[in-house]
């Protein structure tokens, strides 16, 4: 997808959404703490910054330490990084001090033995201190894997039956979120109104608009995205192997359908093997945190929330039209003010863990993705 630059302002009152909405606020988590280490500004639409691998702060407040570090937590701790040192044909010393001291010793320890790429978090979870172990996937950090939906409409017969049914697959199987379903949504839309009112189009280009805006709330187009968006199809695994025989038995009836068979075919194992948002961890933000005890902080003094996972990979209907291009620019005013996530793997380290095995799912749907894009492209464009 292509991006137009994507101006960074500021106000007292929010963020400035400086797309064709310019003027309007588009408000979030209010700004005014010191530069966050990790923010990250995205200035040309999906050309972004890459996320480097940050340090995780095991230096937490006192009050934390007498609530939650105590010596029975403390001992867990020993023990899982004692099991793991094991497998890894490692040692580890016990150090002494102070609880908060021997804390900080024994994470840099075990931070230290890792395998290259992999990072060492702690989190809160069932009354417990816990050791998260987590690896940043290889990712095209610069995109949104935003996925059209709209060439399905560009075919027909058999074959647009078969790529509706895998989509429909693919989006329950990856757990996607609904089009409609981000706090931009009805934001776009409230700027869309007023462009019509206020700003100088034509009468065609207002009429043109106005189609396109009623199409995505309750024409042609939601109901498209609302027939992609089927649970009742994501909850037949069946279907899976009705998809697969399908594939293999269609005869293409030109070059570009041979194309999009042989597409469809390496996705199969998007729709069966595994789910894209089980590597919707952020190693960079407390979200297995404290919180589930009632209590109302960050962890890491942090303001600004990440762009989630579910924001980055989705489905949409077109990659060219008004509303992606508007959503487009919002997302990319939230990931200036924060940053975005990456798929990233995690295991929970417990006194009987196995060995944390990341695997390459992001990377094979990373490399599947961009051909998807380019395929798309050309039956959209195909006359």
């Amino acid at each position: 997808m292509q991006s137009t630059i994507v101006e960074r302002k500021r106000s007292t009152s929010g963020i400035h959404y400086s797309g064709s909405g310019i003027g309007k606020t588009f408000k979030r988590r209010q700004a005014g703490k010191k530069n966050n280490s990790r923010r990250r500004f995205y200035r040309t639409g999906f050309l972004m910054q890459s996320l480097k691998n940050l340090p995780v702060r095991a230096e937490l407040d006192e009050t934390l330490i007498d609530e939650f570090f105590t010596e029975d937590n403390f001992n867990h701790l020993v023990k899982c990084t004692v099991h793991y040192a094991g497998l890894l044909g490692k040692n580890i010393e016990i150090p002494e001090g102070t609880l908060l001291e021997r804390l900080n010793i024994l994470y840099h320890s075990f931070a230290a033995i890792l395998p290259e790429g992999q990072g060492l978090n702690f989190h809160f979870i069932d009354g417990r201190i816990k050791w998260i172990i987590y690896y940043v996937h290889d990712w095209e950090e610069r995109m949104f894997y935003w996925m059209p939906v709209n060439f399905i409409n560009r075919l027909s017969g058999r074959i647009a039956k078969i790529s509706k049914l895998f989509m429909q697959l693919f989006i329950g199987k990856n757990h996607l979120a609904p089009f409609d379903y981000c706090c931009e949504y009805e934001f776009i839309f409230e700027v869309a109104s007023e462009n019509i009112n206020y700003h100088d189009y034509s009468d065609s280009e207002k009429n043109v608009l106005r189609d396109l805006l009623y199409s995505y709330s309750e024409g042609e187009i939601s109901v498209f995205l609302n027939e992609i968006y089927d649970k009742n199809i994501f909850t037949c695994s069946s279907f899976v192997d009705t998809v697969t025989v399908a594939l293999e038995k269609h005869v293409p009836e030109n070059p570009l359908e041979t194309k999009l068979i042989g597409w469809l075919k390496k996705g199969l194992p998007f729709i069966s093997e595994d789910c894209i948002m089980n590597y919707d961890y952020d190693p960079y933000n407390d979200s297995l945190s404290v919180r589930e005890y009632g209590y109302d902080y960050d962890l890491y003094g942090d303001e600004y929330e990440s762009v989630s996972l579910d924001r980055i990979i989705r489905f949409i209907y077109d990659t060219g039209d008004y509303v992606t291009g508007e959503l487009e620019q919002v997302c990319n005013q939230h990931i200036m003010e924060s940053y975005a996530a990456v798929p990233t793997s995690f295991m929970i380290v417990n006194p009987d863990s196995d060995l944390f095995a990341p695997g390459n799912y992001p990377e094979r749907f990373s490399e599947w993705y961009f051909e998807m894009i380019e395929i798309t492209k050309e039956i959209n464009s195909h006359e």
